[in-house]
């Protein structure tokens, strides 16, 4: 039996295990066909052409953070208030209102990349005659935030299949058309019309399932004072996600003006790799957003809130922590046999990446949580903090230690002040983060790390690759049980809530039943 403390979790639990498994499910079959696309691409373009690619992108993401006023936000806490109360018709039109400005900012910023990437082609990619596909790939601008648009919406319903379904299609166009072109002799190009086509494919499914499930209504009057109303909600958010974009994406453009497009091309490729994590963090902060919502929405239920935040917290962490460590013990073999001896040069960029963004998990999840608590004004806070803090090292580390400088910059000092800030303000009003079960859990993976690092010294290759996949799933959740980071009633609700999702839900069930044979 569950004990009192559980019960809110096992309800909450199961709702969010059953979106999350989708999203997972979704994205980590997407994330194979991307690797498998972008090391094709990577492979035959080589890193100079790659580190071009990566700057390009970078910049017309750096112009799409501009482009959504994190209306996301707005979705994600206004449709399942809506959908619970019977008011449809209102959800139509916040889909109608959302999509408009959507439509408009993302035309806007396409414009502003076209005028201006004679310039970016001069300073960044170091030769005019880049324009051209600066000019192209602005027009991902629009398509990307129409997608991520559409999908929050998505999310708002529950509809995890079609939240896999769409992240599957996305990623199955892209790699169609981008490694048909490329090895057609396309190029960059080539890359650039594939991640085109995928968002146009994905996005019109993403709007074949709101018209189903949901329906749209837009309407011209009255747009004004509901797109204001929009604004204004997320407007503390918008600073922050723009604020957020300029720093991620300013880095890469930043550091191509002082090393070679080669090693931009090496962070491109570590970074890449490194996004396999957030297959695991973003699936489960992406599922939570909705249910911290509906939790606190009904106030009896409010106070529980924060029982979900940590309990979604740790145990992103009891999965992603060793999925990093794993990572950086191997990551030389992995790029090896991955990308060839050409692209070696990523793996301390590789290492130094996966750790810093275990770091940031505590962010990811703080901004989600105060998301739903209507707590914007402090998320803009500690995000200007950070963005601060990340934009005064980049430009003192980045010229004298290049991409490692940049690394610690956006990654580090950026994740950690993030980190301390919500930890902080959690420890304020009450929520319980149970740091000492944080600190045996990370001995724990401590302890596997100190056992990976001799068996990637004495195997190398696929065969070392294997043994440290076994060792991940036979001697990790002992580590976890004899450090008492993982108790009989977190595998409780852990079964509980995962037992009848499918696939995914019983593989993580076999795991709990094993690691229990090791719990006090």
């Amino acid at each position: 039996m569950l004990n009192n403390e559980n019960k809110l979790t096992e309800t909450l639990g199961k709702k969010m295990t059953n979106v999350a498994s989708f999203i997972v499910a979704g994205k980590s079959i997407s994330l194979i066909i991307n690797l498998v696309t972008f090391i094709i691409i990577a492979r035959y373009l080589g890193p100079s052409a790659f580190g071009i690619y990566t700057i390009i992108m970078s910049i017309t993401a750096l112009f799409g953070g501009f482009g959504n006023p994190n209306i996301n936000s707005y979705i994600s806490e206004r449709i399942p208030k809506l959908i619970s109360a019977k008011k449809t018709s209102e959800a139509k039109l916040v889909l109608g209102d959302t999509l408009f400005i959507t439509i408009i900012f993302g035309i806007i910023l396409t414009i502003l990349v076209l005028v201006f990437s004679p310039s970016f082609s001069v300073y960044s990619l170091h030769n005019i005659n880049y324009f051209f596909l600066l000019d192209i790939a602005s027009v991902t601008i629009l398509l990307a935030l129409i997608y991520a648009t559409l999908y929050y919406h998505i999310l708002s319903l529950n509809k995890g299949g079609s939240l896999a379904t769409s992240s599957i299609i996305h990623a199955s166009i892209q790699g169609i058309f981008g490694v048909g072109l490329v090895l057609l002799g396309f190029g960059i190009l080539g890359a650039i019309l594939g991640f085109i086509f995928g968002l146009i494919v994905a996005s019109l499914f993403e709007f074949y399932v709101l018209l189903k499930h949901l329906g749209f209504n837009f309407k011209l009057e009255g747009i004004f004072s509901r797109v204001k109303k929009i604004l204004l909600f997320s407007k503390d958010m918008a600073y922050s996600n723009i604020i957020s974009a300029s720093i991620s994406n300013f880095s890469v453009i930043f550091l191509a003006l002082i090393v070679s497009s080669s090693l931009v091309g090496y962070y491109g490729i570590a970074s890449r790799v490194g996004s396999l994590i957030d297959v695991f963090i973003g699936a489960i902060s992406l599922a939570v957003l909705p249910m911290f919502s509906e939790a606190i929405y009904k106030e009896k239920q409010g106070a529980n809130a924060g029982k979900l935040l940590y309990f979604s917290t740790y145990i992103s962490l009891i999965f992603t922590t060793p999925l990093i460590i794993f990572l950086s013990v191997f990551s030389g073999e992995i790029i090896y046999i991955a990308f060839n001896t050409a692209y070696l040069g990523a793996t301390q960029y590789m290492q130094l990446i996966s750790i810093g963004i275990l770091i940031g998990i505590f962010g990811s999840y703080g901004a989600n949580f105060l998301i739903t608590s209507s707590k914007q004004n402090k998320i803009l806070k500690y995000t200007a903090i950070s963005v601060l803090l990340q934009f005064i090292f980049l430009f003192i580390l980045t010229p004298y230690f290049g991409v490692i400088g940049m690394i610690i910059a956006t990654f580090y000092i950026g994740n950690i002040s993030l980190s301390i800030l919500y930890l902080n303000y959690f420890s304020k009003i009450g929520i319980n983060m149970h740091r000492g079960k944080l600190l045996r859990l990370l001995t724990a993976n401590f302890l596997f790390a100190f056992l990976l690092i001799p068996i990637s010294l004495i195997f190398s290759g696929a065969i070392g690759l294997l043994i440290g996949v076994a060792a991940m799933f036979l001697l990790y959740p002992i580590f976890l049980g004899v450090m008492k980071a993982l108790t009989n009633n977190d595998i409780l609700v852990i079964k509980t809530v995962s037992e009848s999702v499918p696939i995914f839900g019983k593989i993580i069930v076999s795991i709990a039943n094993y690691a229990s044979k090791f719990c006090s």
